[in-house]
């Protein structure tokens, strides 16, 4: 072999092994970066959590030995000052622009010897809905239309109700709201959200509580 070619070889391993550091710090820097960005962005959804519990809530305490999680929805006990229990079911509907994340605070009541699941509030945390539109969906005049819509849990018989929850939109009567203005999708979505929530509440008819 020549000197000529063996220069050569000695640089394209040089430059291999050159190159090969290179990618080697990069994937480094970029793994930790990740990771950096990853804890950041779980604490953030932590902090948004916490937030949208105690407006939903605000008497509560996170039971967190009694946290479930589906596929569909995560459910959340709290217990509140008087001894009750409240449940804050996460759930995101598809909306207009994308999928909606909200929390659907719900409380179990015994109303004249039937139970009762009744919503406390509800509070979007994630959207990509239109600004102006979709997005007044966050707007507390919508949301608070939400507050005391209730699904009957046990019939007046003591059989467990396995209809499932119904909201009226623009309607008229119990369990109705109105529609924003120019984004029925986005109303519909929340409505959805809300109802999946109820129906997620199973109660037996000694009034024990369960998701599914």
């Amino acid at each position: 072999m020549t000197k000529s070619a063996k220069g050569i070889n000695s640089f394209i391993a040089k430059l291999g092994l050159t190159l090969f550091i290179i990618t080697a710090i990069t994937a480094l820097m970029l793994g930790g970066v990740f990771e950096l960005t990853k804890n950041e962005i779980a604490g953030q959804q932590m902090k948004a959590l916490n937030k949208a519990l105690n407006s939903l809530v605000p008497d509560g305490k996170l039971l967190e030995d009694r946290t479930y999680t589906s596929e569909s929805f995560n459910a959340y006990t709290l217990e509140r000052s008087d001894g009750k229990l409240a449940y804050c079911l996460e759930v995101a509907p598809d909306g207009y622009g994308g999928p909606i994340k909200m929390i659907v605070g719900v409380e179990v009541a015994d109303e004249n010897g039937k139970f009762v699941k009744r919503v406390l509030g509800v509070a979007i945390t994630r959207h990509t809905e239109t600004p102006g539109l979709g997005s007044k969906a966050t707007n507390e005049n919508f949301l608070s239309q939400f507050k005391e819509i209730y699904h009957l849990a046990i019939n007046e018989n003591g059989t467990v109700n396995t209809e499932p929850s119904q909201i009226k939109i623009n309607g008229s009567g119990e369990n109705t709201i109105d529609a924003i203005t120019g984004a029925t999708v986005t109303s519909r979505a929340v409505a959805k959200g809300v109802m999946t929530a109820l129906d997620s509440i199973k109660v037996s008819a000694t009034g024990e509580v369960s998701f599914e």
